[in-house]
């Protein structure tokens, strides 16, 4: 397995507690296994909740935040280790360097961009790092059935499907992360 799992996920506290049950489930796995967890470091919502997990359970969080989310006072200020940097390309660009893998759990718009981008990433060869979606309640079969279109009408080749797997619990994605040997 992954050493460091990078977890994509929603900042907002208004979804349901079924949502933010799962995310505190993860970091709580992430932690009895010993893995770091790298995110966002938003201190609520699925964020919030991946880092109390983990925090709860002695494991390391990195959270990597930009400089004016701290300003707004949005970061988790209990993390392990806390990484400033400038701006939302930056904050991007480290999560993946710091990650052996990638979970990307429901979001919004900010979820949508980081999953398509680090997808994106991957289809390029620039890093060949595990990615899953976590389909919680079928959250994400509009995002699947996005890919599908793009293959059937031929913008994408029938292998990329490959770029990513997708798992429908968080059981489903802790056993995903055991797959993976330790690097």
């Amino acid at each position: 397995m992954a050493k460091r799992v990078c977890v994509y996920c929603a900042s907002s506290p208004d979804c349901s507690e079924t949502f933010l049950e799962s995310a505190y489930s993860l970091g709580q796995f992430l932690a009895k296994e010993g893995l770091t967890t790298v995110f966002g470091c938003g201190g609520i919502g699925l964020m919030g909740r991946l880092a109390d997990g983990a925090l709860d359970h002695g494991g390391k969080v990195v959270g990597i935040i930009p400089e004016f989310m701290v300003e707004r006072e949005w970061a988790h200020t209990s993390v392990t280790e806390l990484i400033q940097v400038s701006t939302m390309h930056e904050r991007k660009a480290r999560m993946e360097k710091e990650s052996d893998a990638f979970v990307v759990l429901p979001g919004g718009c900010g979820t949508f961009e980081e999953a398509m981008e680090i997808i994106t990433w991957k289809r390029l060869s620039l890093h060949n790092k595990p990615i899953c979606i976590a389909n919680l309640w079928s959250f994400y079969d509009p995002f699947v059935e996005l890919f599908d279109n793009c293959i059937r009408d031929r913008f994408m080749r029938e292998e990329h499907r490959s770029l990513f797997d997708v798992r429908k619990s968080i059981e489903e994605v802790q056993s995903w992360l055991l797959s993976y040997p330790k690097s």
